[in-house]
């Protein structure tokens, strides 16, 4: 390419920044998707849905809290 890098390296800089954005925009679904399974209906708190579990992780832990465990999501994705 014109900055220096063979094609294959630019593909592979390509894919690894493709992944991690993707991890980055899905990860707090994912946090929530596992908070829901994971709930307890009639003991503890249970969630209203998606939208509600991620509103209430944000207000009650904030917002870092849907971001956990991202550094080896990142790893996973682009390794």
């Amino acid at each position: 390419g014109e900055r220096g890098m063979s094609k294959s390296s630019e593909r592979l800089f390509a894919s690894g920044t493709g992944a991690a954005v993707a991890e980055c925009l899905t990860l707090p679904t994912d946090i929530a998707k596992v908070r829901l399974q994971l709930q307890k209906f009639g003991n503890g708190k249970a969630y209203s849905g998606m939208l509600g579990c991620i509103v209430d992780i944000t207000k009650t832990e904030g917002p870092g809290a849907l971001f956990k465990g991202l550094n080896a999501a990142l790893i996973r994705q682009v390794s």
